[in-house]
Formats: structure tokens, sequence, C-alpha cells
């Protein structure tokens, strides 16, 4: 699960860098896979209202991220990076 995690991550950051809209890549990959959508629709009720960034390190903690990976969200989530 971490080297998955990693991985995805990794990919997001490169694809927010790179200047591609993050709304738009999600649709995308709910239209060419149905259950995207119900693992995002999943995500969301785990949240429970939680701001994104602190959900998401949360759940990144709890299955086990590194550093390297926490610092990856957290570059996510910083509007100057």
């Amino acid at each position: 699960m971490n080297n998955q995690l990693n991985q995805v991550l990794q990919n997001l950051m490169q694809m927010k860098n790179s200047g591609k809209n993050p709304q738009m890549i999600m649709q995308s990959l709910m239209r060419q896979n149905p259950n995207y959508g119900q693992m995002v629709q999943q995500l969301k009720n785990m949240a429970n209202g939680r701001e994104p960034r602190e959900f998401i390190t949360q759940l990144a903690k709890q299955n086990g991220a590194d550093d390297y990976t926490l610092r990856i969200i957290s570059q996510m989530f910083n509007n100057n990076k």
C-alpha cells in the first residue's frame, strides 16, 4: 500500500506542477473507471467534513506513509509550490 500511495502522490504532484487542473483530472478518471467514482464518494464519506489536507494526511499516516509521502501531501495543498 505504501509504495502505491507514494507513486500515486508523486504522479499527482507532477500533474499539479505541470499546471494540470486537478478537477478535470478527477472527472476524466471517473469517466474512464466507474469504480473510481465510488471510491471518491467513499473517501468523502470517510472525511466527514474535515479539510482535505487534514483527512488525507491522517489517512496516509494510518496506512504507513513515510516522511517523503507526507511532504508531497503538504506540497500538494500548498498554493505557493
